[in-house]
């Protein structure tokens, strides 16, 4: 349900987007806890009585540098949610990855687009 809206995925839901923004998106939606994607970018936020989170992504993440300038960082990202009784825990993760075997697998796999798939983590370094 985040990092996209409920009703569009169309619609983006970031770390940054203001309350009054996410009040609108989210419509009468509530959960303790509202998870989504697409973004490819890692967030957790409270939202009134609500966290947010999005895990990022595993093999295409998404990162803005101090330029607001896009780029794929050389990990992966995903997320751990842990619930006992009325405790919750969420905790986003990273992990180191080979770049250049990743791009070596996509190419080998036949997958449609691994070229400009491949150009892109090229493209960040």
């Amino acid at each position: 349900m985040l990092s996209r809206s409920p009703e569009s995925n169309g619609v983006v839901i970031l770390a940054t987007t203001p309350d009054d923004g996410i009040k609108t998106l989210l419509g009468n939606y509530r959960a303790s806890v509202m998870a989504g994607g697409h973004t490819h970018i890692q967030m957790l936020r409270h939202f009134q009585q609500s966290l947010l989170v999005n895990p990022g992504s595993v093999g295409m993440p998404f990162e803005r540098d101090s330029h607001d300038k896009q780029y794929r960082p050389p990990h992966s990202e995903y997320a751990i949610v842990e619930a006992e009784g009325d405790r919750l825990a969420i905790e986003l993760r990273r992990t180191s990855l080979d770049v250049d075997a990743v791009i070596a697998s996509a190419r080998r796999s036949g997958m449609p687009g691994a070229e400009e798939w491949s150009a892109s983590w090229i493209a960040n370094g």
